[in-house]
């Protein structure tokens, strides 16, 4: 971000030992949310770029920032995009896509470029025949769209990843969160709306992906075709858009195509129908895809069904093993998504319930333990009985391990993983309700020469007391079970760490012009009875966002 726009990620310049404080993780992932800022401006300004440079037909690249799989995963889990957690999270969500035109293809020494020339054949002109009558059509009147019209669609809309991974909340921020350079984006993406609707729009392929009047044109188009063909006592057409199949016995099958050979040029180019549909070799084969499912005899379809399996199970093994951290989320996309998959292969496929035996036995050996293991550990602290899988010693100082170790031990316990859980839970809670969360935010600069130590909020919340105000909040997780508290309740050892943190924040977030709050909370979950930010303000703006989406 230095590099790319002058500035640091995190907002704050002037920071020498930023990039020491910065962790890098290397995945296959390409997501990020953007940044507020300097950055995110600069990044509306080269999208609006982009977009606009789409009328002389430039091609635009993406760069993306990696990110963790598993936090990706529960961050998408978190808004509601369960089938795009599940992608991610089975390594799934970079396949698909835009093509690469220059790049050659498995079938020789042919680009993509080629590959989408040889489908897409030179247009012709039709009979007047294969047309449906009209005595009089309709006028096309200019459809006027504004950056306004775009704005109103952008507060509405809902969906999932496009093709270039990018979400619905995504495109929410570009369009609504920056101001004067989101709205100079509107007015880019509303100009480009009016040239596709209003122009004709030199399209080789016919009709562009994602028209939603496709399918009424191709409906339009081939409806006197297939009604042509239509003989439902003796075979029984299938159409979906351009493409056709035909069931029947293979004499009459054969009928059926030498009519289609005879009506087809007609309909297309002469020289290309003739070239697609004269007796020049056709592959018969045992069984192909159809539809999402499969056509074919008994053991084509059995090594159709192994090879589905296999990849469903091994992204069952990948939910197992997120299962470990994130039970809920995993049993979610399991119970939402992912047995969507092969309930429809079975609902289609009916007697090959014995092919899906994989599957079954990877729930019950991997899934199920680890959605359990939580529950069970629960149990066992609930009882005072000693936990599963607990190692015999701690791996950082070698002491023998215990429940009590593990939750005290700053070099080997939970110290920093259960402070890390509950400000990612918090900060990826409060994203859902406000527009600008940043965690690690720098309260105050380290100046040696005056003794002064840097402080750092766990989490940076703009708007929650009050409009455009930064709200500052500190995470402290406390064993109230330590020896060192055994002689105080447990409402003043809470009470005292809340204190402390207000002596050490408050007087450098004033000079921020920001409030500071801190989130007290005991390892079993207790929290102080004053927290009233998670408890009325974002639990409550939570529960009227769910139901604003779901009435």
């Amino acid at each position: 971000m230095r590099q790319a726009f002058g500035v640091p990620l995190a907002r704050n310049t002037g920071i020498d030992d930023y990039d020491t404080r910065c962790k890098i993780v290397s995945t296959r992932c390409s997501y990020y949310d953007l940044p507020g800022g300097a950055v995110g401006r600069e990044f509306i300004d080269i999208l609006t770029q982009e977009v606009s440079m789409l009328y002389v037909l430039n091609n635009s690249r993406s760069h993306f920032i990696p990110h963790p799989m598993n936090t990706i995963s529960f961050h998408l889990m978190l808004k509601g995009h369960v089938r795009a957690a599940v992608r991610w999270l089975t390594e799934r969500a970079d396949k698909g896509g835009v093509l690469d035109i220059s790049t050659y293809t498995n079938d020789g020494p042919k680009t993509v470029l080629d590959v989408l020339k040889e489908k897409h054949p030179d247009p012709a002109q039709s009979s007047a025949e294969v047309f449906l009558s009209c005595s009089e059509l309709s006028p096309l009147i200019d459809v006027d769209i504004t950056g306004s019209h775009v704005e109103k669609v952008a507060r509405q809309i809902q969906g999932s990843a496009g093709p270039g991974g990018s979400t619905v909340s995504h495109w929410q921020g570009f369009l609504l969160c920056y101001g004067p350079h989101s709205a100079k984006l509107r007015d880019a993406v509303a100009e480009l709306a009016r040239h596709l609707a209003n122009s004709i729009v030199e399209c080789k392929e016919g009709v562009g992906q994602g028209d939603p009047l496709s399918m009424l044109m191709y409906a339009s188009a081939l409806m006197p075709l297939i009604k042509s063909l239509s003989n439902p006592t003796t075979w029984i057409q299938n159409w979906y858009a351009d493409d056709s199949s035909c069931t029947a016995k293979l004499t009459d099958l054969c009928v059926w195509f030498d009519k289609l050979c005879d009506l087809g040029p007609k309909y297309d180019h002469e020289a290309e129908a003739k070239s697609m549909f004269q007796h020049l070799g056709i592959k018969v084969m045992n069984g192909y895809r159809f539809l999402g499912g499969f056509i074919g005899d008994r053991e084509s379809t059995k090594q159709f069904l192994d090879n589905k399996i296999t990849g469903w199970v091994n992204n069952l093994l990948k939910l197992s093993k997120a299962a470990e951290s994130q039970p809920q989320a995993a049993f979610a996309a399991l119970s939402k998504s992912m047995q969507f998959e092969w309930s429809y292969m079975q609902r289609i496929l009916p007697s090959y319930e014995e092919a899906f035996t994989p599957i079954w036995n990877t729930l019950y050996q991997y899934f199920w333990p680890a959605i359990f293991e939580e529950f069970r550990d629960a149990l066992a602290l609930r009882y005072n009985r000693p936990l599963l899988k607990m190692p015999a010693n701690c791996d950082e100082c070698g002491a023998a391990t215990s429940l009590e170790h593990a939750l005290d031990c700053k070099k080997g316990g939970l110290v920093t993983q259960r402070h890390s859980e509950v400000r990612d839970v918090i900060g990826d809670l409060a994203s859902v309700v406000f527009k600008e969360v940043v965690k690690e935010s720098v309260v105050q600069e380290a100046n040696e020469a005056e003794g002064v130590p840097s402080l750092i909020a766990d989490l940076s919340i703009r708007g929650v007391w009050q409009s455009q105000t930064v709200a500052l909040f500190d995470v402290h997780v406390t064993d109230t079970d330590a020896p060192s508290h055994s002689q105080r309740v447990v409402s003043a050892i809470l009470s005292s760490a809340e204190e402390a943190k207000k002596k050490k924040y408050s007087e450098a977030a004033a000079l921020r012009r920001a409030s500071f709050t801190p989130f007290v909370v005991s390892v079993d979950g207790v929290w102080v009875e004053k927290q009233t930010f998670l408890s009325n303000i974002l639990l409550r703006n939570l529960l009227v966002r769910t139901w604003r989406s779901n009435s």
